[in-house]
């Protein structure tokens, strides 16, 4: 009747997540049963005049039930990623592969100034814009977000940079 999923099967149940999600269930249900200990205990303390000696499970059984629940939700999402994590290779190699593009563009982005007029990015050694012509004759370049400014400003331009505070 309706298209078989993935996942375990335990005769004609399926069960997704596996042999964890089946001891988050039984969780489940012990948590339920703790629970319903806990009440019949504090129900019947009234009628036959005793203590409520399991009334703590009241308290214990949610907590057992909330447990229950991660647990079959992060086999459920476990199998739906395809198993578990990633190794700790692959996660070091993204690392890797990560840092190096953050220092590439960093070199990149050292390797070239804007143009004061314009804003073009042109290579560091350039003496005028190869946009708009603008002479980069006693122009300085901001540490920050490299753009031109002219030798006798204190702050730039563009980020507000204090270039007394340059050394």
């Amino acid at each position: 009747m309706f298209p078989p999923r993935s996942g375990k099967t335990m005769g004609t149940f399926q069960i997704r997540g596996g042999p964890m999600a089946i001891f988050g269930y039984i969780l489940i249900i012990l948590g339920g049963l703790l629970t319903l200990l806990g009440f019949s205990s504090f129900f019947a303390s009234f009628f036959y005049g005793y203590f409520p000696s399991y009334f703590w499970l009241v308290f214990i059984g949610p907590l057992v039930t909330n447990f229950g629940r991660r647990v079959v939700k992060t086999a459920q999402t476990r199998e739906s990623r395809g198993g578990l994590r990633k190794s700790i290779e692959e996660e070091a190699r993204e690392a890797e592969e990560a840092a190096r593009v953050k220092q590439e563009r960093a070199y990149k982005r050292i390797e070239m100034v804007r143009c004061h007029e314009c804003d073009h990015e042109n290579p560091s050694g350039s003496s005028k814009c190869s946009n708009c012509n603008a002479s980069f004759y006693g122009k300085k370049r901001c540490p920050l977000c490299y753009k031109l400014n002219d030798q006798d400003k204190k702050f730039c331009g563009n980020c507000g940079h204090n270039f007394d505070l340059d050394i």
